[in-house]
């Protein structure tokens, strides 16, 4: 049964692209693909053809876009359907919101097709995972229902003794005779095993004292003796001799009737309260040490009385000691508050020292402080010497009819913060003009590079193309790809310069990310001759918790530059846990990036990672914008983390990218451990083998390599056009997999036939 795929989006041009692209899997019955052009439509078809497994929605969609179709999705009762979200430009807070609404995955437009073909049958492996979880699951629910009705007697057996064991107080359970029944963990641990298991109550409670004494305890007090006798008592005054140490315990004791008011049990609770008699021998002398300690404070406070004075004198405020009724009974002018407030007499009333609101004002603020006793603070407008001053008084009590008022001027921190706030609100009127500037720059610039490097794709493969139209096609293709990275990179600059680069958090297979990098980037290396290899640590977490999309950006700008400055040997992605995860599941991963290429030279170290600046390197190879390090190093920054290099010029570099993620275990319950098919020939062609190519010369299955290794579609083309009509077979299989993109493939056919 074919995999069904219901496609959102509004470009008339993608149905013709996708259909074009998956025409061979459609006709084997590997997919089925529906298109809807809103959320609108894409739910109604949901209703109709609820099996349907995967949908693939853009974000911004006439009527019912992407992000409101995953909220629907979210409410609808099925567990195993998957969606992509396709973001027609590099918004992160969209690609956020959601993966956190559900979405399993997401691509970039322009849509690179190898890279939807991966994502789509890494999806489809998830949604068959997730339905053998669901039948598991369902089956585990049941096996458990099962188990909890066979051990349900036994727990409620078991209950009680438990409840008993995790209390903190002993418990101590005597028959009617005396001997020990049960006693709990806090028991054994207070009294010693071999009095609860072999002694009865009257023999080690006679070796019992009053506590502080030497006296034996009486044998009529002892609460267990009175429980046994029917009665409930309590003491707190028991102490024993234990392990060389003298326990003071305080014991409730408590008799057990039987339906026929029969004495059948004596229990008894006790609790070590050693230290808290001796925190109450310590209360006790508590009070003649606290009086002989005041003593000695009043004693300094006064021989610092002075210091204080004149430390109050040389503050910058003015002080008032104030009544009730608003008169000022005492000042100490600090200089420039006193000229505000025109204090010209210790004894003035507020009517005379400020205008009638301010003075009012005042007056409510001393009766709320006198009235909770709590600090009063507010700020308040003045004229002084014709000019409009800023005050801050602050009041607290000094007794239940006096405060103490303290006024500091503060104009200048006024002047500042009104100055600074007009300052912000340009700034993010700023801000918020070049972002939605760039939101919209960026989808009117990317959605057109979707359909020219799309069909020029789709175009590049067909056989019967000129060889300079496949040329002039090769060239559309890198220029776009080009322009698409430098689009890319100005936007990412521009959202460093106006600090919204930010981590968006999500969930995700980190295994699943490295080896769709390793896949994207192979073909490169082996058309370079160079060995490329990813290397992971057997303690590195499979599901954690980062920004997806900035740890993928920047791998692939560390190893692209890593292929680029390596004319030969081999690169290598290693990662690797460098402390153990802590208590909230945080971990620290390293990603180290090593070639063996041509090093940067000392004197070339302090730029590598300013923006547009260049080294020799890269000005030789012609690539690049100069932006690749220093936007990877600002992107491993809002990760937590940072870059180092070490390098040697002719012997390599490796560059090291730290970040802080936290581990997601929980991803892994429903999500089995991933067996993709690593076999490239898996959907080879039923009829094509090897040994088929033997029709053709050694020189010939050698130059089909050689092309299909470098990625060279049109050579591949030419030479599928000299198979003879009589291996039509041939030619068939090899153009059917030269139109899906299969060019591993056409390289393990040549390959293993060279070799056999």
């Amino acid at each position: 049964m074919p995999a069904k795929i219901l496609v959102v989006d509004d470009e008339p041009t993608l149905p013709l692209l996708i259909r074009k692209a998956f025409r061979k899997r459609v006709q084997r019955g590997d997919f089925s693909f529906t298109f809807a052009t809103n959320g609108v439509e894409a739910l109604e078809k949901i209703k109709q053809d609820p099996d349907i497994d995967i949908i693939v929605s853009d974000i911004k969609m006439p009527q019912m876009d992407g992000l409101t179709l995953l909220s629907h999705l979210g409410e609808l009762n099925h567990p195993t359907l998957k969606s992509i979200i396709v973001s027609a430009y590099d918004d992160f807070r969209n690609i956020r919101t959601a993966m956190n609404r559900g979405a399993f995955d997401f691509l970039i437009k322009p849509i690179d097709l190898d890279d939807l073909t991966i994502t789509i049958d890494r999806t489809l492996e998830q949604v068959e995972e997730l339905k053998e979880a669901v039948r598991a699951k369902q089956q585990a629910q049941e096996a458990q229902l099962e188990l909890q009705r066979q051990q349900a007697l036994r727990e409620s057996e078991q209950q009680l003794i438990q409840f008993l064991e995790a209390v903190p107080v002993g418990v101590l359970v005597v028959d009617a005779a005396g001997k020990p029944y049960y006693a709990n963990r806090a028991a054994a641990s207070i009294l010693g095993r071999a009095i609860v298991a072999d002694m009865q109550p009257q023999q080690w409670l006679a070796r019992a004292r009053v506590a502080g004494t030497e006296e034996m305890y009486p044998q009529e007090r002892l609460p267990l003796v009175q429980a046994l006798q029917g009665q409930s008592s309590r003491a707190d005054d028991l102490e024993l001799q234990q392990g060389g140490q003298s326990v003071v315990l305080e014991v409730a004791a408590s008799p057990i009737f039987n339906e026929s008011q029969k004495l059948v049990f004596a229990i008894a609770t006790f609790q070590d309260i050693t230290q808290r008699k001796e925190a109450e021998h310590v209360l006790a002398n508590y009070q003649r040490d606290l009086e002989t300690q005041i003593d000695v404070q009043t004693q300094a406070l006064r021989q610092s009385e002075a210091t204080n004075r004149a430390i109050l004198r040389a503050m910058p405020d003015l002080l008032i000691r104030m009544n009730r009724e608003g008169q000022a009974v005492g000042a100490i002018d600090g200089g420039t508050a006193a000229g505000a407030v025109g204090i010209n007499a210790p004894d003035g009333q507020l009517a005379e020292i400020l205008p009638a609101d301010l003075a009012s004002q005042r007056r409510h603020h001393v009766e709320e402080t006198l009235a909770t006793g709590e600090l009063q603070v507010y700020e308040y407008q003045i004229e002084a010497h014709n000019q409009p001053r800023y005050e801050e008084a602050r009041i607290v009590p000094i007794n239940t009819d006096e405060v103490l008022l303290v006024v500091r001027d503060i104009t200048d921190r006024k002047q500042a913060e009104v100055e600074l706030a007009a300052a912000r609100d340009a700034a993010e009127l700023a801000n918020k003009a070049k972002g939605a500037f760039l939101a919209s720059i960026s989808h009117e610039l990317r959605t057109p590079l979707n359909a020219i490097l799309g069909f020029s794709q789709l175009m590049a493969a067909e056989p019967d193309l000129e060889p300079s139209y496949q040329e002039y096609l090769r060239l559309i293709e890198q220029s776009g790809t080009h322009l698409l990275a430098l689009i890319e990179d100005v936007l990412t600059m521009s959202r460093l310069g106006s600090d919204r680069l930010e981590a968006e958090i999500s969930s995700f297979d980190l295994y699943y990310l490295l080896d769709s990098l390793l896949a994207v980037l192979q073909p490169k290396a082996e058309s370079q001759q160079l060995q490329l290899t990813f290397e992971r640590s057997p303690d590195l977490p499979q599901w954690i918790e980062t920004d997806k999309s900035k740890l993928r950006r920047i791998l692939l700008s560390l190893l692209n530059n890593a292929l680029l400055y390596t004319p030969a040997g081999q690169v290598t992605l290693t990662t690797t846990v460098l402390e153990a995860a802590t208590a909230d599941r945080q971990v620290r991963l390293r990603f180290e990036v090593a070639d063996t290429g041509v090093g940067i030279p000392d004197a070339e170290l302090d730029d590598l990672f300013v923006p547009l600046v260049q080294g020799q390197a890269g000005r030789d190879s012609g690539g690049g914008s100069g932006l690749g390090l220093s936007l990877s190093r600002e992107l491993v920054r809002a990760l937590g983390g940072d870059i180092t290099v070490q390098t040697q010029v002719g012997q390599g570099s490796r560059f090291y990218a730290e970040i802080q993620v936290k581990i997601n275990d929980d991803m892994s319950l429903l999500v089995a451990a991933d067996t993709t098919n690593t076999n490239p020939l898996a959907d080879m062609p039923a009829a094509l083998k090897a040994h088929d190519l033997h029709v053709m010369s050694a020189e010939w299955c050698a130059e089909l390599h050689r092309a299909a290794v470098i990625v060279d579609n049109q050579r591949l083309a030419e030479l599928i056009a000299e198979i003879p009509p009589t291996a039509a077979y041939l030619s068939t299989g090899l153009s059917e997999l030269l139109h899906n993109f299969r060019l591993d493939a056409i390289a393990l056919l040549s390959d293993t036939s060279a070799g056999s």
